[in-house]
């Protein structure tokens, strides 16, 4: 053993350069999908929307989303801009303006969260696989250790230390941080062995022999690996070589060895020279797209400083930017670390320019002329409705009033000068008609100020509930009843609506905040099954829910990034006192995370039941 390491220079580093020799990211990307529609590529990723995908499914569906994303998210931007530009162009406002996901693009975002989920719970199983061939082989270390601790040796002993020796080849990879410590161990106690064999040389030469052939066989076959088309494969398959000839124990003398290993040097050179001419070949294509790119960002930049005086010319802008664009989809892909910056700098101008273009069109006095006589044709139906009205279609009648309100909201500007004038004038005929309204309905005013005093009394008694109190109920029944009982009481004053609306959900709140008998996790459950209900009852809450959830999605998101980088720290630690203290310190932090993670994904799910 010791012979051939002297020959080798360090195994471990040898065997760790090979399995590290894999693709990288930009390597991968053999192909380009920058011109590809979201049609096109959520057809490359149908094959992965099934219930259970194989290892090599998963792998290469993350390869492939690697790839795609950032194109795709490029293109949803993108649609997202223009379904803004729209909005502005018809007279909407921009803070008002919420877009509205396609389905085809739901579809690539829930098969890419699918296809993650079943990687990380691959990844875990690896973890697992990884830590299981850890204590096996530990298992192998002690026998072995016992063995070369043993007073006497036999052939009995020597079968013994073959058979730990077959059994140490079968297991598979452990924890990398392990690796170079667990084989150090390994290895010396098999120097030992060997060095104390004495007595039998001549069985010892027999297995040196049976080590040559084996290891010649593992050159012959690196050899043929050149003739592989694929240099992935190729890679793949030399990698899982260095690991076998890794665990093959010593062959003859040292001239022996350094042939032997020579040998499958140079067959491993030959397939790290084909992927270096690769790599530098792809390098080379992208950073030539990378220059294409970067003169039609010089191209589209002086669209955002162009000011049409008329109609044709700005579509005459238009069509030459998106003939811009059509070049920009056919170049191919750029390195990853300047995807995002070139990409970002040539839809800044295309937003810009839009963005002017829907100014200039908004300003435009026949598009506001048409609005005024829209306006004034619900003016006119106002008149009309309200001209029909009799006690018998009163409530029909304010409700088509209401929906004449609506349709004016989504009708766009007038011109200046008539804008306050017609605007009072529909003021004026609906509040008109919503005040004789109210005359009619004077009595209710009576019936409402009782339900006010009902619902303010309903909020001071869940104020009155103590911390002792509520230490024996169950807070969300309570709640629960509560809000049954508040559905019950009629309507309020308009005018104080709000105001009891507010100081009911502070009520509900205040039964949170007096809780101290629950741990976090339950008190924080509490407070968003409260939120929830609520959000349900004041019939408001879609928005607000939404903006809960994308908040919750991005903790969760970042804690999972977090617990994944305490994971792989830990393995760095040393067995030592030192290390250990380390570790119990990483550990701690990770099940606090995974606490963390726990009660977010709870929160998520009530969300979603919601």
């Amino acid at each position: 053993m010791m012979e051939e390491e002297n020959v080798l220079g360090n195994p471990e580093e040898v065997v760790t350069s090979a399995s590290e020799s894999h693709i990288s990211e930009q390597e991968e990307q053999h192909e380009d999908y920058s011109h590809y529609s979201k049609e096109q590529i959520v057809q490359l990723i149908t094959k992965y929307q099934e219930k259970s995908l194989t290892t090599e499914q998963i792998d290469e569906a993350f390869r492939l989303f690697r790839q795609l994303k950032p194109h795709f998210d490029n293109l949803v931007a993108h649609s997202k801009e223009e379904a803004l530009q729209k909005y502005l162009a018809e007279g909407g406002d921009e803070d008002g303006f919420t877009y509205k996901q396609e389905a085809i693009e739901a579809k690539f975002y829930q098969t890419y969260n699918f296809v993650r989920k079943q990687r990380a719970t691959l990844q875990e199983q690896i973890e697992k696989n990884l830590k299981k061939n850890f204590d096996l082989k530990n298992e192998i270390i002690e026998k072995l250790r016992s063995l070369v601790n043993a007073e006497e040796e036999s052939e009995q002993t020597h079968k013994q230390v073959r058979d730990l020796q077959q059994e140490w080849k079968k297991i598979g990879a452990v924890p990398k941080a392990n690796a170079k410590a667990l084989w150090a161990s390994y290895n010396a106690l098999m120097e030992i062995y060997y060095n104390r064999l004495g007595l039998y040389n001549e069985l010892k030469d027999l297995d040196r022999k049976r080590n040559l052939e084996a290891k010649l066989l593992i050159c012959e076959k690196a050899e043929k690996l050149a003739q592989l088309a694929s240099i992935k494969d190729a890679i793949k398959q030399l990698n899982e070589l260095h690991e076998e000839f890794k665990h093959i124990g010593p062959v003859g003398n040292k001239e022996e060895q350094e042939n032997v290993w020579k040998r499958f040097k140079d067959a491993s050179d030959v397939i790290y020279e084909r992927k270096k001419n690769m790599t530098e070949s792809l390098k080379a294509e992208m950073n030539d797209n990378l220059a294409k790119k970067t003169a039609l960002c010089e191209k589209v930049r002086p669209f955002e400083e162009f000011k049409g005086e008329k109609i044709k010319n700005w579509q005459n802008a238009t069509q030459e930017l998106l003939a811009i664009q059509k070049e920009w989809e056919a170049i191919g892909q750029v390195p990853l670390e300047k995807s995002k910056d070139i990409t970002k700098q040539f839809w800044n101008s295309f937003k810009v320019f839009f963005r002017n273009k829907s100014e200039f069109f908004k300003g435009l006095d026949d598009a506001r002329e048409v609005n005024l006589q829209a306006k004034l044709a619900l003016c006119q139906k106002a008149e009309d409705l309200i001209a029909n009205a009799n006690e018998d279609n009163i409530e029909h009648t304010a409700e088509e009033l209401k929906k004449l309100q609506e349709q004016w909201k989504e009708i766009g500007a007038v011109p200046e000068k008539q804008k306050e004038e017609v605007f009072e004038k529909f003021r004026g005929i609906l509040d008109g008609f919503f005040a004789k309204r109210r005359e009619q309905f004077a009595s209710k005013d009576k019936e409402e100020k009782e339900n006010y005093d009902k619902k303010n009394a309903l909020c001071e008694r869940l104020k009155g509930y103590s911390s002792e109190d509520l230490a024996n109920m169950d807070i969300e029944s309570l709640a629960d009843q509560a809000i049954a009982e508040w559905n019950t009481i009629g309507f309020v004053p308009r005018k104080q609506m709000i105001k009891i609306k507010e100081r009911f959900y502070a009520s509900l709140k205040v039964l949170v905040e007096k809780t101290t008998h629950l741990s976090q996790q339950d008190h924080d459950a509490l407070d968003l099954a409260i939120e929830l209900k609520w959000a349900n009852l004041s019939g408001k809450g879609g928005k607000d829910l939404a903006k809960k959830e994308q908040q919750i999605r991005k903790r969760i998101s970042q804690l999972e990034d977090e617990l994944a980088t305490l994971n792989n720290n830990l393995g760095f630690f040393a067995d030592s006192k030192k290390g250990d203290a380390f570790r119990s310190s990483f550990e701690d932090k990770m099940k606090q995370t995974e606490s963390q993670l726990k009660t977010l994904k709870n929160q998520l799910k009530m969300i979603r039941n919601m």
